[in-house]
């Protein structure tokens, strides 16, 4: 800080402008300096972790702290290594920029098991060098070497390690500064609690089959959706989808065919609704589809199209094309007609008994009448 500037700044107290030769030489001021830049660095990483704690998917929050590291330290790479949950195995997956730019991996890992084993004994980032000693194990260290790797930071949580991200060389300046390290560990700290926050969300949410939402998630946001009913004047859809005839085709193709079933199904239920909209597995071969401020006549349309892209689907097996139906249960509600989550399904799925009993592949609106009959 200028010397002018300081003075300004303290004009209304006569005693430091009276010493400010003194406080100077003796190094009072630049200690100052010092705890102002210190304060500062820290609101600017209070207000970076807010921005981490806040990305709500792994995706944003790669995109949010991807951009600030290459905006800072402009590496020549920059590399996400991280481990995914897919069905009952993970993945490796990579996410890779050069020259600031997202570009496809230069690099392949079939596993970071050995990166786990290293990290679990040293969990801190290292440099790349460092890390080639430590290891000598070329087939774990040469791997990375088209990243050109400069510095290897590990995002550790609660049940070890998650992934890590390796930075490349400098475009600028040589090396990353002890301040520059310091900053990139914090960083990296907020961003490891953010995606294990992430991953727990989504282990406890989603259907680990179909990717779908579960049924606890589901009946969680149907109460907050009927509390919106209930204030807002609005109406809500709920679809009780089942697969017909469904043991029968697992009994004759085999679970692991029918397990392609239940993935092809989702991915229409996903492809075929808003993004406001909730599709979940309720259990075993039935689903469930919420659809926001929907009354009966839009609700109908929705359940037809599912059923007939459904009823056309094929799925090669062998020298043979599967298919299955599915039958359908409807019911809304409005604040005119507001009923708890509990009847609103138990109505669906009436509407969907009745479907069934009047010879599947078919979607039924749930009425007074069916409920007698």
């Amino acid at each position: 800080m200028s010397d002018n500037k300081f003075l300004e700044q303290h004009e209304a107290d006569p005693r430091i402008v009276k010493n400010y030769d003194l406080l100077k030489n003796i190094g009072i001021l630049d200690e100052i300096d010092n705890l102002n830049n210190n304060i500062r660095n820290l609101e600017d990483l209070l207000e970076e972790a807010v921005f981490i704690f806040n990305k709500y998917s792994i995706n944003d929050l790669v995109d949010y702290v991807s951009k600030k590291m290459l905006a800072k330290f402009i590496p020549t790479y920059l590399a996400f290594i991280i481990d995914e949950e897919e069905d009952s195995f993970t993945r490796v997956n990579i996410i890779c920029f050069k020259n600031m730019q997202r570009i496809e991996s230069v690099i392949k890992l079939e596993s970071i098991e050995p990166y786990k084993k290293f990290f679990s004994l040293s969990p801190a980032s290292i440099t790349f060098n460092a890390f080639e000693n430590m290891v000598d194990n070329k087939k774990i260290t040469d791997v990375l070497k088209p990243l050109d790797p400069e510095l290897i930071v590990p995002m550790m949580g609660l049940d070890g390690m998650y992934g890590f991200l390796v930075f490349g060389k400098k475009v600028i300046e040589s090396k990353y500064t002890k301040q520059e390290l310091a900053y990139i560990d914090k960083i990296m700290k907020f961003a490891s609690i953010s995606l294990q926050n992430n991953i727990h969300y989504k282990r406890a949410t989603v259907d680990s089959k179909t990717k779908l939402y579960n049924h606890s998630f589901f009946i969680r946001k149907l109460d907050e959706e009927l509390s919106r009913v209930r204030r807002y004047n609005s109406k809500i859809a709920v679809l009780m989808i089942d697969i017909d005839f469904f043991k029968k085709f697992n009994d004759t193709y085999g679970h692991l065919v029918g397990d392609k079933i239940l993935n092809s199904i989702s991915k229409i239920l996903t492809q075929n609704t808003r993004k406001e909209d909730i599709a979940a597995r309720f259990g075993g071969e039935e689903f469930v589809v919420m659809l926001i401020e929907s009354d009966e006549e839009s609700a109908k349309v929705v359940a037809e199209k599912i059923r007939k892209l459904i009823e056309n689907f094929k799925l090669k097996f062998l020298k043979d094309d599967l298919s299955v139906t599915i039958s359908i249960g409807i019911c809304c509600a409005t604040k005119e007609d507001y009923i708890s989550s509990n009847e609103l399904i138990r109505k669906a799925d009436v509407a969907l008994y009745h479907s069934k009993e009047n010879g599947r592949n078919r979607s039924t609106l749930y009425s007074k009448d069916i409920e007698t009959k």
